[in-house]
């Protein structure tokens, strides 16, 4: 989750969530609830759906409902800096090099993940160890994919 914070300049009125649009098919955004008692800060919090990957991200602000201590709307819309989403686990496909083998004969295991991954070790990979042994794994390239 991220907390998401709308700051006015002045106090306001009229704010609610009716104002704020986003994509609701990649998040949902909590109440809102002021930040102190004058009327100038308020937040909510965001929360990513599972499985989405989106680099492009905004929350926005229409200010036509929104309303200063002297009744005057506000005008237009803000926007936050774009942010990202990445709730998808990690997917792997497992290649061998040679799908018969004998004794004394080796293959190459070839593991490759759809993004960058960390925490990958021998730990990870369940294989009948009555059969054969698994070396110590070595990482192709730079990406942290391989």
């Amino acid at each position: 989750t991220a907390t998401v914070t709308f700051t006015f300049t002045e106090r306001v009125t009229g704010f609610g969530t009716e104002d704020i649009q986003y994509d609701t098919s990649k998040g949902t955004l909590s109440a809102l609830t002021a930040v102190g008692t004058d009327g100038k800060v308020w937040s909510a919090t965001y929360t990513p759906r599972p499985n989405i990957e989106s680099a492009d991200n905004t929350i926005r602000v229409s200010l036509a409902g929104v309303l200063d201590a002297q009744g005057n709307a506000g005008t237009g819309s803000v926007s936050s800096g774009n942010f990202s989403i990445d709730t998808k686990r990690p997917e792997v496909t497992v290649t061998i090099s040679d799908e018969r083998l004998s004794a004394g004969q080796t293959a190459t295991v070839t593991f490759t993940f759809r993004e960058s991954v960390t925490g990958f070790g021998t730990e990870d990979i369940q294989y009948d160890t009555s059969k054969g042994t698994l070396g110590a794994l070595t990482a192709v390239g730079t990406d942290g994919k391989v």
